[in-house]
Parts: C-alpha cells; sequence; structure tokens
C-alpha cells in the first residue's frame, strides 16, 4: 500500500478523526507508511496528542523545523517545507493523498520532487462498515437524541391551543423554544447539534427549512435532530412528524404513507442489496398510493429526497440509499427517512436508524410514532 498524507482540522475531518482518534481544533499533518502512523500537530498539542492519539509517533511542528535547520533548510518555512521534511525523515517520496488535499499543499509536494496521487477512492472505506464500539457508540447518541426529542414534544402536549396559538401558560410556543429544549438536553447527554429542524406548516416543504417562528395548531411540525457526541465525534439521526391538536384528513394519509413506506424500506435492508433498490421501491410505494412527486424548477413536490444515508463520523456518508446508492454492508448504519411535502399542507417526515445485518436490518431508533399530541 502506498503511503497517504493528510492535512486538516481533525474535529471536522472526518477521514483525519477516524484514523487518529484524536480531535484537534487547528490542523495537523497525519503520514501513514504501512501500518505505522507519524502524526504532527502544534506543540502546545504535544502532551494531549501522546497521551490521545492512536498513533506510533506524535511529533511537534518545532521538531520538524529544528530539522530542517539542522539540514541548513531556509528559515521562514511554508506548510510545504514541513510536510517535505515529515515525508523525507520517513524516506517516502511518494504519497496518496484525498480529494480534499489543499491545492496549494499539493504544488508545494510536487515542486520538492515529492510524487503525489490524489485518490478517487475513499481513503477508508471500512468506515462504511462500523466496529462494534462504534455502533455502541452511535447507540449511545441516538438515546441522546430520543430523549432530546422528547423532551420538545413533551412540551407540545402539555401546552394548549389559543386560536392560531400554542402556547404553555401564557408562552407561545415557538420553533426556537422547541430546539432550545432539545438543545439543552443533548447538552446535558454530552452531545451538541446544529440546524435543528422544527419546522411546521409551509415551512417544513423544505426538508431542510429549520423552521421559525410560532407553531401552528393542527399543522405537522417536522422535527428533525442530528447531534454529534462531544467525546467521541460520531453523530446519531432522528426524525419525528407531530401535530398539536387534530390532523387533517390529508395530513393523516401522508402520515400513514410515510410510516408505511419506512416499514417497507426496513423490509428490504440487508447486507448485499443495492441502496437504489431500496429507494426505488419506496418511490413506486408512493406513486400506487397516489402521491405526486414532481421536480420543475424551484418548485417541488412529493418524496423529493433519499430515502437514506450512512451516519457516523459524518451526518451524511457512505453507503447512499438514493437513486445511484450501491450495495449495502454488514454492520452499515443507515437512516431510513422517507417524507412528503405538498404546498398547501406542508411536510411530514420520520427517521429511524437502521443497522444492516446479513438477513435483515436492526431498527436502533425506540422512540414511538404518534401523530397527534
Amino acid at each position: 500500500m502506498p503511503a497517504r498524507l493528510q492535512f486538516g482540522t481533525s474535529e471536522i475531518d472526518a477521514n483525519l478523526l477516524y484514523a487518529t482518534k484524536f480531535a484537534a481544533p487547528d490542523p495537523i499533518l497525519l503520514l501513514e507508511k504501512g501500518k505505522r502512523k507519524t502524526l504532527v500537530v502544534r506543540d502546545l498539542e504535544l502532551g494531549r496528542a501522546r497521551k490521545e492519539a492512536a498513533v506510533n509517533r506524535v511529533l511537534g511542528f518545532a521538531e520538524l523545523e529544528e530539522q530542517m535547520r539542522k539540514q541548513g533548510g531556509a528559515q521562514n518555512q511554508k506548510l510545504a517545507d514541513y510536510a517535505h521534511q515529515l515525508l523525507k525523515s520517513s524516506r517516502v517520496r511518494a504519497v496518496v493523498v484525498p480529494n480534499s488535499f489543499p491545492a496549494g499543499l499539493l504544488e508545494g509536494l510536487r515542486k520538492r520532487k515529492i510524487r503525489v496521487r490524489v485518490s478517487e477512492k475513499p481513503l477508508y472505506p471500512e468506515r462504511a462498515s462500523k466496529q462494534p464500539w462504534e455502533i455502541g457508540e452511535i447507540r449511545r447518541v441516538e438515546r441522546a437524541t430520543e430523549a432530546a426529542l422528547a423532551k420538545a414534544i413533551a412540551l407540545l402536549k402539555s401546552a394548549h391551543v389559543e386560536g392560531r396559538r400554542v402556547k404553555k401558560g401564557s408562552r407561545i410556543v415557538t420553533s426556537e423554544w422547541l430546539k432550545q429544549v432539545m438543545h439543552e438536553e443533548l447538552l446535558r447527554r454530552n452531545c451538541a447539534a446544529e440546524h435543528t429542524i422544527a419546522a411546521c406548516g409551509e415551512q417544513a416543504i423544505e426538508p431542510h427549512s429549520e423552521g421559525e417562528g410560532h407553531v401552528v395548531p393542527n399543522l405537522p411540525i417536522v422535527l428533525d435532530l442530528f447531534p454529534r457526541s462531544q467525546k467521541s465525534g460520531y453523530y446519531a439521526d432522528l426524525t419525528r412528524t407531530v401535530v398539536k391538536g387534530k390532523a387533517s384528513p390529508e395530513i393523516k394519509r401522508m402520515y400513514s404513507a410515510v410510516k408505511e413506506a419506512q416499514a417497507l424500506a426496513f423490509s428490504k435492508l440487508r447486507a448485499g442489496v443495492e441502496g437504489k433498490r431500496v429507494h426505488q421501491a419506496v418511490v413506486e410505494y408512493f406513486k400506487q398510493k397516489g402521491f405526486e412527486t414532481s421536480h420543475k424548477g424551484s418548485t417541488q413536490k412529493g418524496f423529493t429526497h433519499a430515502t437514506g444515508h450512512g451516519v457516523g463520523l459524518e451526518i451524511h456518508e457512505e453507503p447512499r440509499i438514493g437513486r445511484t446508492g450501491g450495495p449495502l454492508q454488514v454492520n452499515s448504519i443507515v437512516t431510513v427517512e422517507p417524507g412528503l411535502y405538498y404546498k398547501g399542507v406542508g411536510g411530514v417526515r420520520l427517521e429511524d436508524l437502521a443497522l444492516v445485518k446479513r438477513g435483515g436490518a436492526i431498527n436502533l431508533t425506540r422512540l414511538p410514532k404518534v401523530l397527534e399530541v
């Protein structure tokens, strides 16, 4: 296997975090030569990196700089000089880098006579199949997600309808308040979330609309929460749709179809099946039930997104359950999240996490599905 070189911030670069198990807020260099990993960090991170990083050797940038001085290197080195020194001291003349590798650093290495090949394939395809401890961590984050979303539903249950408003005591229930109670519960469980969705009625027509303002009685409220563990960096994902008050017959029909479509997708999940086949089964199901989907310019309606995606150190990662999804692997963790969206009605989406096995899939989500609260 050719040597691999990466540069980035492991707090946000899933490949670096996967390879090092070390979350750093500042950029780091990682060289993998065979099974040996050498990590270069800022000097203020040296002590922590040597305790926490799952690598063979940890260096500081100052140590590389000292090596360059001893060899007569120029002052005011550039990043490419540090990377070149790391490669030279490791007797590496050619590396493979991810397609996210900085262009400036790539060109700098090539100018220093290092052969650099950009990988068209994932550096760590094994990320798609989770280890037992990863499954346990994602399950733990999903439990925290369920507790947080349950807090929002409890707030809606305890509120009352007053005209076109939903109130808890004298306070109007808003999307912002629902997000706040979910985020507070997540923080208590050492998780954090961004871009949380609490979208009511027309706001939920766009699947990623986060929602704002007061919630309206008798309209669907999409609650979608995808937090990350503050310790391990692993994500979970969960969506429920509820109505405060009475759902219309049209909303009830949409909700029933989405719930049945999710069950259909689960029934088809197993190792080896192509994600696109599962997705197409859901598409056909909605057609049979009379739910039209169209994509005309900026106006979309019906089932307008993929059925699911992988979840791990990224909230959207391989494998995919959409139009181009390939074969699923044993121990992949994927979302199953069909939805329907129509102007004048709103959106309905339900989302659980599935652990793919040889003979089927295990639902990792426990939170009940209830429409009216």
